[in-house]
């Protein structure tokens, strides 16, 4: 399993609201296509449970399960005319 967390994005000339975080959320529910959520403070943490195979490195695996969660998040974002995706930041990819 990997760990991402989804925050405010701070260095992004859409200036996202101070509640942005807070806006997704309802949106994302606890669990989407394989990733569980959880709202921890002004955070979102995202757990990814995919079935990349087990032989690929933490190192490969990462970037191929941040990608899969941009275009979740992406994909809400778009849904929603309220949320714009410019607004978040994905930090993370460490393994539990």
């Amino acid at each position: 399993m990997i760990e991402f967390r989804i925050t405010r994005h701070r260095g992004t000339p859409a200036a996202p609201p101070p509640d942005a975080v807070e806006l997704l959320w309802p949106w994302l529910g606890t669990r989407r296509n394989g990733v569980a959520f959880a709202k921890v403070g002004s955070t979102i943490r995202a757990r990814d449970a995919s079935d990349l195979p087990v032989s690929m490195t933490l190192d490969e695996r990462a970037p191929v399960a941040r990608s899969a969660l941009e275009e979740l998040v992406r994909a809400v974002c778009d849904e929603h005319a309220d949320l714009r995706w410019e607004w978040y930041a994905i930090d993370g990819g460490a393994e539990l």
